[in-house]
């Protein structure tokens, strides 16, 4: 994943066939056998360069867009997401970056701790550590980044809740045959295609006043959010914590103050944003706990796991 981050900043921008083939070639040994697919050797169903994708995204590294746009991604330019701390401030290396961008940075000896961890399936992390904000905006200035201060508070503050108008918008449902559609149950906290024993049809879905589906077809998979008896096309992690907070579900967030850990179950991922701002904070992605079913992201300050809950229509069980 390091590679492949390296040639996406070579090359800025790009299509979505091209990422494909890119995570085939940096992302696998040369000693894969021919019959091994990415969408094999992906856990959890998920092919494998989606769940690059999703790493690329929420490690702030690059934007992926709709097929109408000019090109399907781009990276980020390279950027110090800083983060004030007690001890004084972090900085998560985003964006575009060479091939030994650490070892470069331990090399100018600046002062700073430079640390280095490993993700899995995605590029290593690069995180410094400094007393004052000054020597990060120094580094910044040597290798021509961007420092985006306090970067969880700030994309936090620019983020709407889950049931404001503003994270929907209105859009028609498809009308033709072969759709095969499902509904989210709040409740459960899982998708079901049935009702009353019967396969969901249009026509349940026309009589909904209120819920989050997922209509299906081929590759095609799109969700539409009916919201008192209007249809909207919303992100699907937006769309499921708006019919939660209808439903008034509760008890999803909790936060140990003890560790700084902030959990969510695992069918319910906060939308893209709301789950960078977290990342941001450690430049670490979530641990799955098998235990309990839960994601885990850690070393979240009290006040951005309250920031967080509050976005998500959720109150934060403290523990």
């Amino acid at each position: 994943m390091n590679r492949l981050l390296v040639w996406m900043s070579v090359l800025g921008q790009g299509s979505w066939q091209q990422f494909r083939n890119a995570v085939g070639r940096f992302c696998f040994d040369e000693d894969q056998s021919d019959g091994e697919t990415a969408e094999e050797m992906a856990s959890g169903g998920i092919p494998v360069h989606h769940r690059a994708k999703f790493a690329m995204q929420r490690l702030a590294h690059a934007e992926f867009y709709a097929s109408t746009a000019d090109s399907d991604w781009r990276i980020v330019p390279a950027s110090l997401a800083t983060f004030k701390v007690e001890s004084g401030w972090l900085a998560i290396c985003c964006g575009a970056r060479s091939p030994d961008l650490a070892h470069v940075i331990r090399e100018h000896d600046f002062g700073v701790s430079v640390k280095s961890t490993q993700n899995e399936m995605a590029p290593d992390s690069i995180c410094l550590q400094a007393s004052k904000l000054a020597e990060l905006e120094s580094i910044a200035r040597t290798f021509g980044f961007i420092v985006q201060v306090d970067s969880p508070r700030a994309l936090l503050a620019a983020i709407p809740p889950v049931d404001d108008p503003r994270s929907r918008y209105l859009n028609e449902a498809p009308a033709g045959a072969g759709w095969k559609i499902d509904r989210f149950l709040p409740t459960a906290l899982q998708w079901t295609s049935k009702t009353n024993d019967r396969e969901l049809g249009i026509s349940d879905f026309n009589r909904t006043s209120t819920g989050l589906f997922r209509f299906r077809l081929k590759h095609q998979q799109f969700y539409f959010l009916k919201w008192n008896q209007r249809t909207y096309r919303t992100n699907v992690q937006v769309g499921k914590f708006a019919v939660i907070r209808r439903e008034r579900i509760r008890n999803l967030l909790d936060f140990d103050r003890s560790t700084c850990e902030f959990s969510v179950p695992l069918t319910c991922r906060p939308p893209l944003f709301i789950e960078r701002a977290l990342i941001l904070c450690t430049g670490r992605l979530p641990r799955v706990d098998a235990a309990t079913n839960r994601l885990v992201y850690e070393g979240i300050p009290n006040d951005v796991a309250r920031i967080a809950g509050a976005l998500l229509r959720q109150e934060v069980n403290l523990r």
